[in-house]
């Protein structure tokens, strides 16, 4: 999901005139061969039924709580944009970091 969510970011970004596509691609590529590795790609599937099961009991959108259930998993911090996703980490004892939209 995360290569998806910020390839459809990067195109939107290219749209609107504010990169061009070759940055666009290479942004893409960090992510994807990222230096050090600081990005690990997961299996989302691994995390289903956890994710479902938050969906229904936080009544918040399951593409979200994936990214909740992928940090319980792991102990990683939540990054997002997103103000009640950061709320419902927070209270769940997960570290986030929130990020300011423009």
């Amino acid at each position: 999901m995360l290569l998806t969510e910020v390839a459809s970011a990067l195109r939107r970004k290219v749209v609107e005139g504010e990169l061009s596509t070759e940055v666009a691609l290479e942004a893409l590529d960090v992510l994807m061969t990222g230096p050090g590795g600081a990005i690990e790609l997961a299996a989302d599937e691994t995390v289903m039924p956890l994710a479902l099961t938050l969906a229904l009991s936080l009544q918040h959108k399951l593409p979200d709580c994936v990214y909740l259930a992928l940090a319980e998993r792991s102990g990683a911090d939540l990054v997002t944009a997103d103000g009640r996703l950061d709320q419902i980490a927070r209270v769940r004892g997960i570290p986030t970091t929130l990020v300011p939209t423009a």
